[in-house]
């Protein structure tokens, strides 16, 4: 408590001016006198202190100062500034030894090329509303946008590979058993579906296939009655990394396999019922519909049945899940 007060009085004498002295005709307060007495005690009792804190020879060079605040000041223009450019120099050194020591980053040398789409490929933008340039310039829209609805899709320019793409997907749901045509239960309630059209891009912008998905419209269905688990595990993304790492460790082989139309795959263990889809209602049979055996791009519980279509089979095949993710699984034949 006395450090703190001793300090509290020196930093008052230091910031504060000493009260003026009035003049000869001047007349003067108590209160005034008594304020600029307690500062002169003050200031010298400060100035014991500072004096008291240095070494010998300091002592020696400043014992004549009279007030502390001048001694401060004196001090402060003699050392603290000295001080600070001594740590501004060493500041400086440390800053240059730090750059001759500093490892020059390695670079790659591979000699880098611009790349280069070919002398038919060109790439620039043309200013103005959709409306006008077609008018004015219709070969830069002759590459028609994804049709949103099958018949947007049937009236497009490219309306022959949107054709076949549709024909591929009915082919494999088909060919899947995906569903089967049946009279439509009583209390029961159909959901819709939809297809899905998009053009796969080469790098070089042309267009390499057309893709149809027909998507059934899962939002329309109801917890607890079309559905009722949901969930599906993945990998977790430590495991790849650890068996690539073995693999690169051991010189191993890494193979990997695709499965096309995958969630068509998953059977369904609730009834579901589907509107027929557009472009292949049967004629005659407008009110039949589609009951689902197998599951559906859209379905909310689709990546579930998969997963669970898939465990089976490779369980069957003398597979184990690893104990430490359920999406990895091992099989050794002769301890290997």
């Amino acid at each position: 408590m006395h450090f703190l007060l001793v300090t509290v009085k020196v930093y008052y004498v230091i910031m504060n001016p000493r009260p003026p002295e009035l003049g000869e005709n001047e007349e003067e307060s108590v209160a005034k006198t008594h304020e600029r007495l307690r500062w002169d005690q003050d200031d010298e009792i400060c100035r014991g202190y500072i004096l008291n804190g240095m070494s010998n020879m300091l002592f020696d060079a400043y014992h004549t100062v009279k007030t502390a605040k001048e001694l401060w000041n004196q001090l402060e223009r003699g050392y603290i500034t000295k001080d600070a450019t001594i740590e501004q120099k060493e500041g400086q050194r440390e800053v240059e030894k730090n750059y001759e020591n500093e490892v020059e980053p390695k670079r790659s040398k591979r000699i880098r090329i611009a790349k280069i789409f070919g002398p038919d490929f060109y790439m620039y933008l043309v200013e103005g509303t959709r409306t006008a340039i077609h008018n004015s310039i219709p070969i830069v829209l002759n590459v028609e946008s994804d049709p949103r609805t099958y018949e947007e899709a049937m009236k497009s320019q490219d309306s022959s590979f949107w054709k076949k793409a549709i024909n591929e997907e009915i082919d494999s749901i088909m060919g899947n058993g995906t569903w089967k045509f049946v009279d439509l239960p009583s209390g029961s309630k159909p959901i819709g579906c939809k297809w899905i059209f998009k053009k796969r891009l080469r790098v070089d912008g042309s267009i390499e296939n057309f893709k149809a998905r027909l998507v059934a419209k899962g939002f329309s269905q109801n917890e607890g009655v079309d559905y009722f688990d949901t969930y599906a595990p993945i990998a977790r993304i430590a495991t790849i990394r650890v068996l690539i790492a073995l693999a690169s460790i051991h010189k191993l082989v890494i193979q990997s396999l695709d499965v096309k139309t995958t969630f068509l795959n998953g059977e369904l263990e609730v009834e579901v019922y589907m509107q027929q889809p557009e472009g292949f209602v049967v004629r005659g049979q407008e009110n039949i519909v589609c009951k689902l055996i197998k599951s559906l791009y859209g379905l909310k519980q689709a990546p579930k049945q998969w997963h669970q279509k898939f465990d089976q089979i490779v369980m069957s095949n003398g597979f184990k899940i690893h104990e430490s993710d359920n999406c990895v699984y091992n099989k050794f034949d002769g301890g290997k």
